[in-house]
């Protein structure tokens, strides 16, 4: 209206949702099977009235349509939204199952092998019987090698070539390649695939499948992950392995960023020494709480350290790991950060956001979020056993120079006096 607004998929609720549930649908279509879904209006209806989606069938026109009483209200513009209309979930949507009367996907009602779902997901006709195995037997959409009916058997989505999106296309990773393990095979049959078609991590031969890590250069704005309302926790755990190319770095490792001063969790370096830190409206609470005096805590450059921060939302312990043992805390009783801010970062309106290696050069491998404060024990067991020696050299996604170490924590357990050396909390083993 005026020219100058438009809106698309309004919906009413008469539930309190939260912010992830918002998030996570916010572009998804949804319907009547939608709990607390009052009104849905998604403008994409035919005709001059906007058609309640919440409520299908007879009645929706005359009780809960809206009329706005001109001709040319609709615009193509639209948002973007995704999904369909799967009122009972299975996979199938609505119109699928209403064209061809069929409701379950494990069903098959032409006999030839492939179930329903699969029917859809490859545009073949579930109730043809004159075809016998046509459908079953034909090359998947995809067009990578393999048929609908080796698609159904390994539960790969006959659309994609790739299905884990490793770089490997789901026929070479079925039936195998110089690269990979071979299959197993009864006859002319697949019974056991070369390599695992749904693990991005795809299974090579060990010299074919190098581990891989980033490389930072320096950018102030770092990496930026796409928002995701999974990242807004009141108690949480992030880490990382890193190598810094010097001594004396400042940077923001890892860091959610919900306003200009707010700072769900942060965790970083000042001057090479590593720190973990949140922020409330007035106030900053990190460990160590003075970085600069805790020398002991400086890392090496050109060495692999695994870095941990955690925070406990019931307890209010903040605490910083170094090569999985804890090294400094503080408590915070009362103050808590704020899990969503008003989004206006660097002056504009940008929302939340989630970055990693800003101002950061070096590398970077096995970043993770978790949502609780993981004890001491089982930081340790990730900084042992998640990257062993065994794992083989880490070659970089953008590669800076000719450096082809990697994670290595068997080889870089510090030693009985280096544990010493540093600094540690008063009850601390």
């Amino acid at each position: 209206w005026n020219d100058n607004m438009r809106i698309d998929e309004a919906r009413v609720w008469n539930i309190a949702r939260d912010v992830k549930d918002i998030f996570e649908t916010k572009d998804t279509l949804l319907g009547k099977s939608t709990a607390g879904l009052m009104r849905c209006y998604r403008f994409d209806d035919g005709g001059e009235t906007i058609e309640d989606f919440a409520h299908p069938g007879w009645e929706n026109f005359s009780s809960y349509a809206i009329n706005p009483g001109v001709a040319d209200w609709f615009d193509t513009d639209a948002a973007a939204m995704y999904g369909m209309d799967d009122i009972n979930n299975n996979g199938m949507p609505d119109w699928f199952e209403t064209y061809y009367g069929v409701t379950d996907a494990a069903g098959d009602e032409d006999g030839d092998g492939l179930v329903n779902l699969y029917e859809y997901l490859c545009g073949t006709d579930p109730t043809d019987k004159t075809n016998e195995t046509a459908d079953f037997d034909a090359a998947a959409p995809a067009g990578d090698g393999l048929t609908n009916g080796q698609k159904q058997q390994f539960g790969l989505d006959p659309r994609l070539a790739d299905s884990d999106g490793d770089g490997i296309s789901d026929a070479d990773e079925v039936n195998g390649t110089a690269d990979t393990f071979p299959a197993t095979k009864e006859g002319d049959k697949v019974v056991s695939t070369a390599s695992d078609p749904l693990n991005p991590l795809n299974n090579l031969k060990p010299e074919k499948n190098p581990l891989k890590h980033f490389e930072f250069t320096g950018t102030a704005e770092g990496m930026l992950l796409k928002a995701n309302s999974k990242y807004a926790q009141e108690s949480w755990t992030v880490m990382a392995w890193i190598k810094t190319d010097s001594v004396d770095q400042t940077a923001a490792l890892i860091k959610r960023q919900t306003s200009e001063n707010g700072i769900a969790y942060e965790l970083g370096l000042v001057n090479g020494i590593p720190y973990v830190k949140y922020t409330t409206k007035n106030d900053a609470f990190q460990a160590p709480a003075d970085p600069a005096s805790a020398t002991k805590l400086q890392l090496k450059a050109g060495e692999w350290t695994h870095l941990a921060g955690s925070f406990d939302n019931e307890t209010g312990v903040l605490r910083l790991f170094l090569n999985g043992m804890p090294v400094a805390e503080k408590i915070e009783e009362k103050k808590r950060a704020e899990l969503y801010g008003n989004g206006i970062i660097g002056g504009a309106l940008v929302g939340e956001q989630v970055t990693l290696g800003q101002g950061y050069t070096g590398s970077m491998d096995a970043v993770q979020f978790y949502d609780n404060a993981l004890t001491g024990a089982v930081v340790s067991d990730i900084y042992h056993t998640m990257e062993s020696g065994a794992m083989g050299i880490a070659e970089p996604y953008y590669a800076e120079g000719e450096d082809e170490s990697g994670v290595d924590a068997v080889n870089m357990s510090m030693s009985a006096n280096e544990l010493l050396d540093a600094d540690h909390q008063p009850t601390q083993l």
